[in-house]
């Protein structure tokens, strides 16, 4: 019998509720991981249900502390864990040349295949990104992001494989007995107008800019309701925008949520304001559940495969923005539910397909120690 491969999978956000990890746990729920011993790294605080749920896939969970807070501690601890596990596979997940920490130990430690997995359109730590770009150029063996932009942000003009942020289409798809039950669970009649943000409160999702968009919305729909799920710093600071403006009735605080796709059932319009993003799999959940959504023209258009999406810039007056909002049609849903199923497949956002690709990338790290995926371009070692 042969040896399994050896995964240590590293969000560098944090094993917390936010996108990155919700994409490394879909990868991994949706693979064949019999092949593989795969470990995730914890780095400081940590989502408890989301450890449960990876563990239950047969997935250990290592814990280090914050590589931002304790990063001595941090290095220490990776040293170690690679010293003892010996892994054959880094793949690390981030938005920055910082990704150069773990792709540097994992280097050092003889771990012969680092893949590094751009996230994101930038990054908040621009001056170490910048220190540590030298350095992270010449530690991944194989470069991955979740979009051409993303790509080209962390890699420049040198090679990279899009992998692509697959959903699981069956989970999110249309479905209009289960809308009546969840609008039934939320207190919503038929004719309410529910619209909906999934998304951390912090800056990039700009929220405040979201709450003056319903405000509009509410002065010409006094039935209208906004929901917004999520955690984050800049969750107390929206609440207070909400009481000033009048709204305290009208915006419902989900909170972390684990059910997004049934909540997704009972809203008629989702929006995504945001300042940057690399690609958002929100977006491409909006598009499943055959929901109209409004985002931001700065958000990557690759996440937009169907005539759903509409784009609008954030110069522009929250009163344009509502009066898009105002004139969808929410009573067509249905008819977009089987063609938005088929389009997701032909636009490769089909996690069950997306999570082959990569099983099939780790398999061929058995048998050669840098295989390059088709486009990549890279077998260092």
């Amino acid at each position: 019998m042969r040896q399994k491969i050896k995964v240590l999978a590293v969000n560098t956000a944090g094993l917390t509720t936010n996108g990155i990890s919700a994409v490394i746990y879909d990868y991994y729920s949706a693979m064949d991981l019999e092949p593989f011993a795969i470990d995730v790294l914890s780095i400081g605080a940590y989502s408890i249900s989301l450890v449960e749920a990876f563990e239950e896939l047969g997935i250990t969970i290592y814990y280090l502390p914050s590589r931002k807070d304790e990063l001595f501690k941090y290095v220490k601890g990776l040293i170690k864990l690679f010293q003892i596990q010996q892994y054959d596979i880094l793949h690390v997940h981030g938005n920055s040349a910082t990704l150069a920490i773990e792709l540097m130990i994992a280097k050092l430690c003889g771990c012969k295949i680092r893949i590094a997995h751009s996230h994101n359109t930038t990054c908040d730590y621009k001056k170490a990104d910048k220190v540590l770009r030298p350095v992270f150029n010449r530690t991944y063996t194989h470069a991955f992001a979740c979009g051409q932009k993303a790509g080209e942000w962390l890699y420049g003009k040198k090679d990279f494989t899009v992998m692509k942020n697959g959903r699981d289409i069956m989970k999110y798809r249309f479905h209009p007995y289960k809308r009546e039950e969840v609008r039934k669970m939320l207190g919503l009649d038929k004719t309410t107008l529910a619209i909906g943000h999934i998304g951390n409160f912090n800056e990039q999702k700009n929220h405040e800019f979201l709450i003056h968009v319903f405000y509009e919305v509410y002065k010409e729909r006094k039935d209208a309701k906004l929901f917004l799920a999520g955690f984050g710093p800049k969750e107390e600071f929206i609440k207070m925008l909400v009481h000033t403006l009048g709204l305290k009735d009208r915006v419902v605080f989900l909170g972390v949520i684990d059910n997004v796709h049934e909540i997704l059932q009972a809203m008629d319009v989702m929006l995504l304001p945001s300042l940057y993003e690399g690609l958002p799999l929100v977006v491409v959940e909006w598009q499943i559940a055959a929901l109209p959504c409004i985002i931001s023209e700065v958000v990557s258009r690759e996440c937009v495969y169907t005539d759903l999406v509409r784009l609008l810039p954030l110069n522009c007056t929250y009163t344009r923005w509502a009066k898009n909002i105002l004139e969808i049609d929410t009573k067509k849903r249905q008819l977009y539910a089987d063609s938005v199923v088929s389009l997701t497949r032909e636009h490769e956002y089909d996690i069950a397909c997306e999570a082959e690709r990569l099983a099939e990338f780790y398999l061929q790290c058995r048998d050669s120690n840098a295989v390059p995926m088709e486009g990549c371009g890279y077998g260092r070692n």
